[in-house]
Formats: structure tokens, C-alpha cells, sequence
């Protein structure tokens, strides 16, 4: 399936590269012209209802045009949650209790499968709904940040970013996990507004959702406690208190099926020490990969983590230097592609699409993602000292919280994804010192 893909990709790449340079001629020569219209015409809240629209009609285009089969997690996802609805137990492949592969998107599976036949297109529409959540969200919080004219841009990066476009074909977590961190991030912002106890149960409850999808967000609620806690001390201590209560509450009853199954404790996820040993195994890169022993038919799931998590020490211990070289590798292996949801939805079709289209989206996506992160590194080297670090504070938090998850684990070009809203800020941020 690989071959066969990226052979389609490559062979019609040379068209794909002159279709691109074409449009960003244009762009260029047209340049004024078009930033008048987009960026000083548009107001901000017509443009929000513009990228709303667009994002809602080309993604409804994009599942019925582009029919996706699901492959490699999103097929396990799948499969669990057909176990879990005909069964009503958690269980994996091999018929045993499991807690490998996180909860949450099986049993919101399971849940649309009792509603429907058709439920993976439901879940479709609902990754619609998510997605277009996703911009109004950002546009909330980021208007914060960013100048009128720089907001304008951010949206229409955004919003037409090729792999965001894509992401509704796929079964993954990586985007309704990002909806609940930055969901989560907006509440925070109204909760210097608004005292509101509410608004800490509401972090807490989204920040439980988040982490049922992902292990990641397991230490997210201690993270954002804090950034309350030193934000308003000492009128804070209640609304952290709420916060990682209301998630270790929601959280509790997860736990104690595990703690039952497995006779350890387990908050979200088994699979821990797997990822863990997979990023920091002697022959690692520090990329996906499987070269290494883990036996996924271990009843004792909990177990066969920890003896994951003790390989993969020993091998740190063992060779050090190369366990230093493999950091930047981590780093490098989450920003050397930025089509993940455009691989994910292209790899396997029900019906097949002209190959250079495939190229074609392929080959912008990685362009526009490099182009992101060039003008992100720029605004690093150039611009950086000229905002207080205080007022970007959450940014930051986010920013090194999640590097820290992938350096101490394993790098993939979907885990950047949560940061997306990030680095789109910069690149805004790009434009709004040259706009200035």
C-alpha cells in the first residue's frame, strides 16, 4: 500500500510542483490586490462566517468525493469499538480485557454504531463539526494575540490548510484531542474574566475527554491548574482544587475497571510503556517504528508496559550518546511532513482518485506546512523579545509541555498536530510585523 501510494505521489510530481509555482505566481503578482481584500476588506467577524462556511462545504465535498477506508490505528480503533458494541466489554483481538488503545474514541464509536449502520460517516460529520469548532475556537483565543489584520490571516491559514481540510476523512484522535485542549484554553482565558466556578468544572471535564482520547493529556489538568494558580493567587486555589478534582472524578471510574483488570494502577491507557520503548529502543530513530519485542497478546497488559518501560531505560543506560543524538531526531521526526491527514486519507480508497490529484494535495500540504514553520522559525530569530513573555505565558506552557511528551517518548508527524494552533499564530505574527 505504500509503494503503491507514494509511486502515484512521485510519478506525477513534476506536475504537481508546476500547478503550485503557477498559483503562487499569481499570488505574488496579484499580492497587493489580494491581501487588500482578504486582510483589510474583510472584517473579522465576516471573515470568521466566510471560513466557517468554507471549511463546512469543501470538508462535506472532501468525505462524499474522497472515500476513505481506514488503515493501521484508525482500522484498531474501528475494531474495537465494533467489540466493544457487540460485546459490551473493552476486549482486543485476542479476546482479552484491554486497555491498550485509549477508550475514548472506541466507545464514542460504539455509541454512533447503536444510532446507525453508517456510523463511520456520522463520525465524519461530527469531525466536520469538530474542525469548524476548532476555527472558532482559535479565533477566540488568538484574537487576544494578534492584531485585526494579523487575525484575518490566521483564519485563512487555517481554515485552508490542506491537512485541517482532510482530517474529517479520518478516524483519529489527534484533532478531537486538539478541540479539547484548546477548548480548554479558551475557558482559561474567560476565567480572567469570569470567576465563575463553573468555568473550572468546565476545564476539568474537557480535559477528561481530552485525555480518554490521548494519554497526553493525563498531566494537562495539573498544567493548567497551575497556570490559574499563579495567574490569581490566592483567589485561584479554589478553582485549581475544582479543576483536578472534577478530572480525577471523571476519571475515577476508568481507573478502578483498570485497577480491577489489571490489578495496577492505570489511568488511561497500557500502552505507555510500548510508545515509550518504541522512541527510545538502541535501534530506534526516534520515529514510528516496530523494531522491537512487545507481546500485544499479554493478557496483563499493565505488566508487559512496565517490562516495555525497563527495556527501554536499560537501552538509555546502555548508550547514552545515542539516546542525547535521538532527542533532535524526536524533534525532527513530528516536523518533516505535514500531510498526515492527507496520507491518512489518500493511502486507501473505496474509489480511486486521478493520481495527480493526489500529488497535487500531497505535494501543497507539505509546501504550505514548510512554509508555516520557515516563517515560525523567522519570527523566532528576528522577532522574539518584543511581546512580554508573561502575556504569551499559556503558549509557552503548551508548547513545552508537548515537546517534553515527544521527547521523552517518540516523534511522529502527527503529534504536532495539538500545536498547530501555535504555529499558525506565528506565522501570523510573521505577517503582522510586516504589515506594521
Amino acid at each position: 500500500m505504500d509503494v503503491d501510494y507514494y509511486r502515484e505521489i512521485f510519478d506525477n510530481l513534476n506536475y504537481a510542483v508546476v500547478f503550485v509555482a503557477l498559483i503562487l505566481i499569481i499570488i505574488l503578482v496579484w499580492y497587493e490586490k489580494i491581501k487588500n481584500y482578504w486582510i483589510y476588506v474583510f472584517t473579522n467577524k465576516n471573515l470568521l462566517i466566510f471560513c466557517i462556511a468554507s471549511n463546512i462545504i469543501i470538508q462535506i465535498l472532501l468525505i462524499i468525493f474522497i472515500t476513505t477506508q481506514p488503515i493501521s490505528d484508525s482500522k484498531h480503533y474501528i475494531d474495537n469499538a465494533i467489540r466493544l458494541s457487540e460485546t459490551g466489554s473493552y476486549i482486543n483481538s485476542y479476546g482479552n480485557l484491554t486497555a491498550f488503545w485509549t477508550v475514548g474514541l472506541p466507545a464514542y464509536l460504539a455509541f454512533l454504531k447503536m444510532l446507525s449502520a453508517d456510523y463511520i460517516f456520522i463520525a465524519k460529520l461530527v469531525n466536520i463539526l469538530i474542525s469548524t469548532g476548532l476555527i472558532v475556537l482559535c479565533y477566540f483565543i488568538f484574537k487576544n494575540y494578534l492584531t485585526p489584520s494579523a487575525l484575518n490571516v490566521y483564519l485563512i491559514i487555517f481554515t485552508f490548510f490542506p491537512n485541517n481540510l482532510l482530517s474529517s476523512n479520518v478516524i483519529l484522535t489527534d484533532y478531537p484531542f486538539t478541540f479539547f485542549l484548546w477548548g480548554s484554553v479558551l475557558v482559561i482565558i474567560k476565567v480572567k474574566e469570569n470567576s465563575s466556578l463553573i468555568f473550572a468544572i468546565l476545564i476539568g471535564f474537557l480535559l477528561t475527554l481530552g485525555s480518554f482520547l490521548r494519554p497526553a493529556g493525563l498531566l494537562l489538568p495539573l498544567l493548567f491548574a497551575g497556570i490559574i494558580y499563579f495567574e490569581k493567587y490566592p483567589l485561584s486555589v479554589k478553582r485549581s482544587v475544582i479543576i483536578f478534582s472534577t478530572f480525577l472524578l471523571l476519571l475515577l471510574p476508568w481507573g478502578i475497571r483498570n485497577y480491577y483488570v489489571f490489578k495496577s494502577i492505570v489511568p488511561v491507557s497500557t500502552n505507555g510503556g510500548y510508545i515509550f520503548l518504541m522512541g527510545n529502543h538502541k535501534n530506534s530513530s526516534g520515529g514510528v517504528n516496530f523494531d522491537f519485542q512487545y507481546d500485544m497478546s499479554n493478557p496483563d497488559e499493565a505488566e508487559e508496559s512496565r517490562e516495555a518501560f525497563n527495556k527501554g531505560f536499560i537501552d538509555i543506560i546502555n548508550n547514552p550518546l545515542e539516546s542525547l543524538i535521538r532527542i533532535p531526531k524526536k524533534i525532527l521526526n513530528i516536523y518533516y511532513r505535514g500531510d498526515s491527514s492527507v496520507t491518512w486519507s489518500l493511502k486507501k480508497l473505496n474509489k480511486d482518485i486521478p493520481q495527480i490529484i493526489k500529488s497535487m494535495i500531497f505535494y501543497s500540504a507539505n509546501l504550505f506546512f514548510y512554509i508555516i514553520i520557515i516563517l515560525n522559525l523567522i519570527v523566532f530569530i528576528f522577532f522574539t523579545g518584543r511581546g512580554k513573555i508573561k502575556k504569551y505565558r499559556i503558549l509557552i506552557a503548551i508548547s513545552v509541555y508537548m515537546i517534553m511528551i515527544i521527547i521523552i517518548f517518540v516523534g511522529s508527524e502527527r503529534y504536532h498536530i495539538p500545536l498547530l494552533p501555535i504555529h499558525i499564530f506565528l506565522a501570523a505574527k510573521y505577517f503582522e510585523a510586516k504589515i506594521s
